[in-house]
């Protein structure tokens, strides 16, 4: 067990935000429990200064930029202590703030919805405020809306509501009328983060209402502002390289790109060099080597993060049919869309050289939908593939073992590099 004095050093570092003494006293304390473990058979009260430590310990580790190591700090306080809504919320709102992870969002989202359902909490702050964020994050803007929307109106009745959360609330709510067309309450809501909070986001989400409505060089504005005002703001920065790659100044967004990656954290690194890959192409003093160099160190950073979970020979091991070639499709726009327009007109091609005995091997699409969205243009892609699989819902490793069990030969990513 912890001792009162001990509780009390880790809760004065914590609330003077002495996050570095904070990890060391949490490490310290953790190796002492540690050792009482061999000498004592109260695991309960154990596991619960373990959890305490470990709780704490996250903490400390998300404030001094090790996100990965907060995650799983917390990962084990939530095992020890699966009860305890604290720690829960916590891990929940480090899981969407330390990590770019599909699973640990999803992750997240569990914890949330299973929080929310509990009637004590419909009025916590911290948990409505996550899930308008995870629901952003997944692109269901309706409940976005709906609970950023319980925050901005109802904030001065809500439990554990500060300025930070009020201020993101605003800035998600105005993000999600934009998503969802409702341009007028966009402008509303900007106008009013910017009143209350005239800071870098209220200027980027007025930069992107203006980019939506097309008024892209008032746009491009707001964004530099956003830029000036907090430099270290990618999202700022992102939306400003795109609008300018967007109006054709492809070569000051290529500059801008250059000067912006080496300030990229690790973990969001790879999402803004594929898009510095998108912009070579548009700039003519890119060569075809400069290209494939910047090509090839992508590729390298992808199989360093991503590394291959079936072996070559998992995969030599599959049965499959010799005369039918099995070709996957991973995309997010297999609908009202320019590609899947263009897909159309190859499946049509594909299924005539058939009908007329000119193929020369038996095709199957598989198809696997990252976008929920399905009209008439989806249902008639559907009617060519052999199998209709929305992965939209999966994390990566469920994605993969679903593609897999399907013994697909061939895979091809229809988003590139956008």
């Amino acid at each position: 067990m912890l001792t009162t004095q001990q509780i009390q050093q880790i809760l004065d570092a914590q609330n003077s935000a002495n996050y570095t003494l904070l990890l060391q006293l949490c490490d310290k304390f953790l190796s002492q429990q540690n050792d009482n473990n061999n000498n004592n058979n109260n695991n309960n009260n154990n596991n619960k200064a373990k959890a305490f430590l470990f709780h704490a310990k996250g903490i400390a580790l998300y404030f001094l930029n090790f996100g990965e190591d907060a995650i799983c700090a917390l990962q084990q306080a939530a095992n020890l202590s699966p009860d305890d809504e604290q720690i829960l919320s916590n891990f929940a709102m480090i899981l969407t703030r330390g990590s770019n992870k599909t699973a640990d969002w999803l992750k997240a989202k569990q914890i949330l919805e299973n929080l929310y359902a509990q009637n004590h909490n419909q009025n916590n702050a911290v948990i409505i405020c996550r899930l308008a964020v995870v629901f952003w994050r997944f692109g269901l803007w309706q409940q976005a809306k709906n609970f950023s929307q319980i925050v901005v109106e109802n904030h001065q009745n809500l439990k554990n509501i500060n300025q930070n959360d009020y201020a993101e609330m605003l800035s998600c709510l105005s993000q999600s009328y934009i998503k969802l067309k409702d341009f007028e309450n966009a402008k509303i809501i900007i106008q009013q983060l910017l009143q209350q909070f005239p800071n870098a986001d209220g200027h980027l989400r007025y930069g992107e209402l203006l980019s939506q409505t097309n008024q892209k060089i008032a746009a491009l504005a707001e964004f530099e502002k956003s830029c000036n005002l907090q430099p270290q703001n990618l999202q700022a920065w992102d939306a400003l390289i795109s609008l300018l790659h967007d109006i054709g100044e492809t070569e000051t967004a290529y500059k801008i790109l250059e000067n912006f990656l080496p300030q990229v954290p690790k973990n969001q690194y790879l999402y803004h060099f594929a898009k510095h890959l998108l912009i070579d192409h548009y700039c003519d003093f890119m060569t075809t080597e400069m290209v494939h160099k910047n090509a090839t160190a992508l590729a390298k950073m992808i199989s360093e993060q991503y590394p291959p979970m079936f072996s070559a020979e998992q995969f030599r091991k599959r049965k499959k049919n010799k005369n039918t070639l099995k070709i996957g499709l991973v995309s997010g726009d297999l609908r009202d869309h320019a590609v899947a327009k263009f897909l159309l007109n190859l499946f049509k091609a594909l299924r005539q050289r058939q009908k007329d005995n000119k193929a020369l091997i038996n095709i199957e699409f598989f198809a696997y939908p990252t976008n929920k969205i399905y009209d008439e243009i989806s249902q008639e892609i559907r009617s060519f593939c052999k199998a209709w699989s929305p992965i939209c819902d999966l994390n990566d490793e469920q994605a993969a073992k679903k593609i897999f069990a399907d013994k697909v030969d061939i895979l091809f990513d229809l988003s590139g590099h956008t």
